[in-house]
């Protein structure tokens, strides 16, 4: 359902037969140019042109760059501690938490 037909169904359940006659006599005067205090919303889009005008490109601005780039190979935990077995000389303690006891391997 269009936003139109959802406003003409709030308005007729909110007025009158009357009502809704006045209404309508009311509008015509304004579209027909009678009436020069109320004005349609036309001239919206002349001081604003660019309002809402947003198109997407059909590239993906980064989409070259996925090529050039190589993922990361997956950090290795048994390769690290002999990496830093031979810096250091020693083994590397393990984590222990705030209760004093180690963390499992």
């Amino acid at each position: 359902m269009t936003k139109t037909a959802r406003f003409l169904l709030w308005f007729c359940r909110h007025f009158t037969r009357e009502e809704l006659g006045e209404i309508i006599a009311r509008l015509h005067q304004i579209l027909s140019e009678r009436e020069q205090e109320v004005k349609p919303r036309e001239d919206f889009k002349a001081k604003h042109p660019h309002c809402r005008e947003f198109h997407v490109g059909p590239l993906a601005p980064l989409g070259g760059l996925s090529v050039l780039v190589s993922p990361a190979p997956a950090p290795d935990s048994r390769q690290f501690l002999s990496d830093y077995e031979t810096r250091r000389g020693g083994t590397l303690a393990p984590v222990r938490r705030r209760e004093g006891k180690p963390v499992a391997k």
